[in-house]
């Protein structure tokens, strides 16, 4: 037998089969473990809740008035403050009492009114 010819041994087809077979294995148990660490990753870092539930500053509605440029109602350590935000600054435009009540159909005077 020439040791040019084309013709694969057996023996050499069954080792190419037994690597591939290695190699699938190797790359599956590498996938699982990194899935696996992804998954814990995701389950206990990201559900964590970095804040309390008593939060000092809360977003208590937000209105688009043009592109980029929005008014934002927030609850500042019991304080409402009206903000208009634009990409270049942060403006306060009002402060509103405590004693005033917001519902959707707008702004009273009186709470329970």
């Amino acid at each position: 037998m020439n040791a040019f010819s084309s013709v694969p041994s057996t023996a050499a087809v069954s080792d190419l089969w037994v690597t591939v077979i290695k190699s699938i294995a190797i790359m599956s148990v590498v996938l699982g473990v990194l899935i696996t660490v992804l998954f814990l990753m995701k389950r206990f870092l990201y559900n964590r809740t970095w804040h309390s539930d008593k939060e000092t500053i809360k977003v208590l509605a937000s209105c688009y008035i043009a592109p980029k440029q929005r008014i934002v109602l927030i609850d500042a350590v019991g304080e409402k403050i009206l903000i208009g935000v634009t990409p270049q600054k942060i403006d306060c435009l009002a402060k509103i009492s405590a004693d005033c009540d917001i519902d959707k159909t707008g702004f009273s005077n009186e709470k329970g009114s």
